[in-house]
Formats: C-alpha cells, sequence, structure tokens
C-alpha cells in the first residue's frame, strides 16, 4: 500500500514577509482570499492523503483554529514543537505520529504540483531511503542547484549564487521507513544538514523531476507572484471516493452490456430515519429493503447507495466511523443476498457544517455530484437508472445528474421496479 500520511512543516516564523503579512504565521498568510496552508492542504486530499500532521511552533493555535482535525476528508493531527526545534527537529517529533512505514514531508510555505505516489515510487524503485522532489527554476542563485546522476540519484548540491536555469530543492520529499528509523536521536537539529546531506553522500537520496509550478510565498516577490497564480483556482471541496464493496468486481463482471444502477437514498430508504443514523444499534430497516434489492438484482441493475451525511459535517460522528458502519451494512445486505456496489457519500452542510466542512459543495444532493460520482467510476447507464428517494432533494439530484427514472417511496417506504 502506498504511504498516505504526510508532514507539513507549518512553524514558520515568515520574517521575510514582515510588513506584509504580521499578524498571522507564515502559513496562514492569505493568497488569493484563503490561507496558503488551504491550498496545500486541498492538494494533499486531492491526492489521497488519508492524514495530515501539521508540524507548528510559532501561533499554533492560530493554525489549528483556522485548519481544525478534518479537511476534505484527511485527518489533521498537530505536533506543536516546545521550542524552536529546526527543520529536523520538527520531522522527528512529528514522526512520533506516523502509523504507516513512511511518510512525504513538505514545506507550509511552498508550492508544488506533483504525484506523491509516483515520488514514493521512484524512491522505492531506486532502494533509496529518502525521495527528494526537484523543481526546474530559471535562476538557481537564490537557492543552490541539485545535481542527479545516471540513475537519478542526487550527486551532490552546488553553492548559492550561480546563475542559470537548472534544478532546485523544492522542500517536498518522501521518508521512506529507514529514513524514519535513522533520524537523529536530538531534539533539534537541521534536517538539510544532518540528514539530507550524510544520505547524499552515500548516494541514498532518489531525485524525482516530474513536477511543476513551484512557488515559495517566504519571499515577498513570490508572495506577490502568488496572489496571481492562485487566482480564480478552483477550490471546490473534493469529492469522497465511493466506499466500493469487497465484491464489486465480480459484481461489475455480471453486467458486461449498458451497465444500469438503482441509486438509493440511504435513511428513508434502506433504514427508518431516525436521525442520523450511524451504528448497527440504532439501524432500522424498511420492510423489504432486502427483498427489493435482490429483485432489482435479477431485473439487471446494480445497486448504489447515494447518501448526505451532514452529521459529519455537523461533528456528531467522523468519516472513519460513517465508513465502519458503511462497510456494516453492506454485510448486512450480502448476507440477504442482496449486495450493493458502492456508497456515495457526502459529509458537507453549507450552513451548520464545522470547518471545511461548511462549505457549499457538487456532492450534496440535490446536486448531481454523487450520481455524476459514481457514474464516472463505474460506467453506469444513466438514462437507463433508476433512482429511489424520499425527500424531493433525491429526485431532483436524479433528474440533473440525468437519470432516466426517478421514484419517491410511498407512506411505507415502498417502491417498486419499472
Amino acid at each position: 500500500m502506498p504511504a498516505d500520511e504526510a508532514i507539513v512543516l507549518a512553524g514558520g516564523f515568515g520574517t521575510r514577509l514582515r510588513g506584509i503579512v504580521d499578524d498571522v504565521p507564515k502559513p496562514l498568510a492569505p493568497v488569493a482570499g484563503r490561507p496558503f496552508l488551504a491550498w496545500l492542504l486541498d492538494r494533499l486530499a486531492g491526492a489521497g492523503t488519508r492524514r495530515c500532521i501539521l508540524a507548528t511552533g510559532y501561533l499554533s493555535e492560530a493554525v489549528e483554529r483556522s485548519i481544525g482535525a478534518h479537511w476534505q476528508g484527511m485527518q489533521i493531527a498537530y505536533s506543536v514543537e516546545p521550542e524552536p526545534l529546526g527543520t529536523g527537529g520538527a520531522i522527528r517529533l512529528a514522526a512520533t505520529q506516523v502509523q504507516g512505514d513512511g511518510v512525504h514531508v513538505l514545506n507550509g510555505d511552498t508550492w508544488l504540483a506533483y504525484s506523491p505516489q509516483a515520488l514514493e515510487r521512484a524512491t522505492r524503485e531506486l532502494d533509496a531511503a529518502i525521495g527528494m522532489a526537484l523543481a526546474e527554476v530559471d535562476d538557481v542563485g537564490r537557492y543552490g542547484a541539485v545535481e542527479r546522476d545516471v540513475r537519478g540519484m542526487v550527486a551532490g548540491f552546488r553553492e548559492k549564487g550561480e546563475q542559470g536555469p537548472g534544478a532546485i530543492n523544492a522542500g517536498c520529499y518522501f521518508l521512506a521507513g529507514a529514513a524514519l528509523a535513522s533520524l537523529p536521536a536530538q531534539a533539534a537539529f537541521s534536517f538539510e544538514r544532518e540528514v539530507l546531506a550524510p544520505a547524499t553522500a552515500a548516494r541514498r537520496v532518489a531525485g524525482f523531476v516530474e513536477t511543476s509550478g513551484f512557488i515559495d510565498i517566504g519571499v515577498p516577490e513570490d508572495y506577490a507572484r502568488a496572489q496571481r497564480q492562485f487566482a480564480g483556482r478552483d477550490c471546490t471541496p473534493v469529492i469522497r471516493a465511493p466506499y466500493v464493496d469487497p465484491w464489486a468486481d465480480a459484481l461489475l463482471a455480471t453486467h458486461m452490456g449498458a451497465r444500469k444502477a438503482l441509486f438509493l437514498d440511504r435513511d428513508g430508504v434502506i433504514n427508518r430515519n431516525h436521525g442520523y443514523v450511524h451504528t448497527p444499534e440504532r439501524t432500522d430497516w424498511v420492510p423489504g429493503i432486502f427483498e427489493r434489492v435482490r429483485a432489482a438484482h435479477a431485473a439487471g441493475y446494480l445497486p448504489v447507495v447515494v447518501t448526505n451525511q451532514a452529521g459529519i459535517g455537523r461533528g456528531y460522528y467522523d468519516e472513519a466511523a460513517f465508513l465502519d458502519y458503511t462497510a456494516w451494512m453492506h454485510a448486512q445486505f450480502a448476507a440477504h443476498d442482496a449486495p450493493l456496489l458502492a456508497t456515495c457519500w457526502c459529509p458537507h452542510h453549507p450552513a451548520a457544517g464545522l470547518g471545511d466542512y461548511g462549505v457549499d459543495c457538487a456532492c450534496r444532493k440535490p446536486k448531481p455530484g454523487l450520481l455524476l460520482k459514481a457514474a464516472s467510476a463505474f460506467g453506469l447507464d444513466l438514462p437507463g437508472s433508476l433512482l429511489v428517494g424520499d425527500q424531493g432533494s433525491d429526485l431532483e439530484a436524479g433528474r440533473a445528474a440525468g437519470v432516466g427514472r426517478v421514484q419517491c417511496v410511498d407512506d411505507h417506504g415502498g417502491w417498486s421496479l419499472p
């Protein structure tokens, strides 16, 4: 499994931005109307990062108030420096919270577009301990250049002051388990001097060049450039990946032609709506639901649940609890010989959502985002599909997505196939 955790160094003082940004830590410096860190977290979430550890120090409380405990589906944890520890000390302290074998590390004031999975893959293929993302710039003078050997390993660094184009260290890394295990024991140290330099000398650092869009907001001229670069950029919340049933591939294999879906709202159609149901104990199945889904299978439909889950956004339960419950629900349907293909879900609420959940998203019904994502993910034939809901917002979402038939349950939760 690829590493799905990241450490973001978010404890900078922003000394070079004094007089321009004075009242917030550097990663919260406003860029195009949002904290710069928000743009960075959006990119990590969009790349499939499950958990992000923010290594904070200066004005750490401000960062935590701004970001919270979740962001676009990522869990957010905090590692707070008791005193300035340097880049290495901050990474080492945050690394005590890493759960897997390897972690991505990024500077909280640097933007670089690249695939974290590709960086990790390149690192492991070269049997390196560290992967370093490199950025091509027109003039390396401010940064110093990075040299690579014919294998793609970092061979050395040239001092600052040289002029001309070249590759630089962009401050974005992948640390394999071996690198994490060998971090120095002292509390405060420089990652670049105490870790990166000796690993480079031992040819243990892979240089990754499939990157673009480098920008460092730490200096006034680049901070001004960031305002222009991010102006008008889409910051639409990421639509969550569907929960896919463990037997989905086998189910799809039985539908070789056009794949018509049976889209089912959850609360009020599958189970009685007792208010933010998220545990087996509170589940009260709508009578006949298993039989109806079984009949839908016989008629050639693929059952897909599409559900608004504002209880997550309101803080009543978290995404992990919802997914655990969803796995249990799928198992119940499978046990009744009525397997579900997937559950598509939206955790947002534009008025009552907390933190980054309080947004006007594309996935909350009556908008059609969940249905369109399901159609794209599984190759579904929307005009040939059926949607069953218990609210006008369900039916409106179906019509907006181009679903061929929409149907509202009756007073007893019943519905029928065409």
